[in-house]
């Protein structure tokens, strides 16, 4: 069962910020060094500076990104310029966007959810986490006590008491406040009234929480909680046995977008030699142009269907039946017929002789179907592969056998930003 309550949410003063998409962001995982910049110059209160702060050649333990951090928060806290609530609310989250002519809403409750160990199997994963990631995240937390962007969780409304809080707060509270981002995206923040709090607690009691987004954030939760009971103990309440997550009703007909890989190789290809190799693993069909590539993923419902793009052409893949025999056969089967872990077992691996362990220095993730065509066509020595979204439905099954999905497997469009409200525990 899944354990949430209210809590005081630290949130910007508006009588301070007039613009509250200027001090916003995205999660650190998706910002560029250009962006970490242009966030840098919107406000000299931008969250970033504590999601994803410069680093400086000069940095030591005592004035370091994490440390800068806090400063920033406590400052910013001792001017006003983020205040606590009065009270501990849940709040609502919702995103209103357009993706290819079609409009989405997207509501989510935000609470403090009690970390649950993944063996509970009250809260899920789907994905592995890299280490790198975890650490950073890890060392933020423990310098700001701030949990300063929120774990994005679904959950299935059997019950649809989530779905009546959420229309009743829709219907008849006021957005604290609400931006446009750059994406279009219209966010919007919500105090959800006390009376209601009994139904969204009974909404997720027994209920499954999946992890969508920002397993690295929860494993760092987990961790650092277990850090926190090794000092001051397991106390019921206690500020680390929870974490902040947005919890989304899976019947809101969530967008999951996939992410394709851009190999980066250290030579230029030998297209010919490259389309030979593949050939005795899968079908290689030349195709005219990246519309043809994108219509032939979208209406295929084969196994291990995939786009292969060079600097002058572009080819769908599929998976001859007879090639998965060569797969790890310890690898269960949800996995064996997942398109990401064929193209890391078959092609990274077998064709370019890459290990897991070294994926990330090989290879950009995107969810931009227009860089993973146009990069490649513009090197020698790069090669996209585009793939199709994952279905919700392989996502929860992936969770409840306990398995996990190869790193950056799934994209739920769109993000949830940083800053709207924090869960905080500084005392300044």
């Amino acid at each position: 069962m899944a354990i949430v309550k209210p809590f005081k949410g630290l949130i910007y003063n508006q009588d301070k910020i007039e613009e509250i998409g200027n001090v916003t962001c995205p999660p650190y995982d998706v910002i560029s060094k250009e962006e970490q910049e242009a966030y840098y110059n919107l406000s000299p209160y931008n969250i970033i500076r504590v999601e994803l702060g410069k680093v400086f050649d000069d940095d030591d333990e005592k004035n370091n990104v994490y440390t800068r951090a806090r400063n920033y928060l406590e400052t910013w806290i001792s001017e006003g310029v983020l205040v606590f609530d009065e009270s501990p609310y849940y709040y609502l989250y919702t995103q209103e966007y357009h993706h290819e002519g079609k409009s989405y809403l997207r509501p989510g409750i935000v609470a403090a959810v009690k970390i649950e160990d993944y063996e509970a199997k009250t809260i899920l994963p789907h994905e592995k986490t890299l280490p790198k990631a975890k650490e950073d995240r890890l060392n933020l937390l423990r310098e700001t006590h701030t949990n300063v962007s929120q774990i994005f969780g679904f959950f299935s409304d059997s019950t649809r008491k989530a779905r009546l809080v959420i229309n009743e707060v829709l219907r008849n509270e006021k957005p604290l406040f609400n931006f446009t981002d750059k994406d279009s995206v219209l966010h919007s923040l919500y105090r959800i009234p006390e009376e209601l709090e009994t139904d969204i607690f009974e909404a997720l009691y027994e209920a499954q929480i999946f992890i969508a987004d920002g397993h690295h954030r929860y494993e760092t939760a987990l961790k650092f909680r277990d850090e926190m009971r090794r000092k001051y103990g397991e106390i019921e309440d206690a500020w680390y046995e929870y974490v902040l997550m947005t919890i989304v009703p899976v019947e809101s007909n969530m967008l999951i977008l996939p992410i394709h890989r851009i190999l980066n190789l250290e030579s230029n290809i030998n297209e010919k030699e490259m389309v030979e190799k593949l050939g005795a693993l899968f079908e290689v069909i030349p195709l005219p142009g990246s519309e043809h590539l994108k219509q032939e993923i979208t209406n295929s419902k084969d196994i291990g269907v995939f786009g292969l793009v060079t600097s002058s052409n572009i080819f769908l893949l599929k998976v001859k039946p007879e090639s998965l025999n060569l797969m790890n056969p310890e690898t269960p089967r949800v996995l064996r017929h997942l398109d990401a872990n064929i193209l890391n077992e078959l092609v990274f691996e077998k064709i370019f002789l890459i290990d897991q362990t070294n994926i990330e220095k090989n290879i950009k993730f995107t969810s931009n179907f227009r860089e993973a065509i146009e990069e490649p066509k513009k090197y020698h020595n790069k090669i996209g592969f585009v793939l199709r979204p994952v279905p919700i439905e392989t996502i929860r099954e992936v969770s409840l056998q306990g398995l996990t999905m190869p790193q950056k497997t799934t994209y739920f469009y769109p993000k949830l930003w940083t800053g709207l409200v924090m869960r905080c525990n500084l005392r300044v």
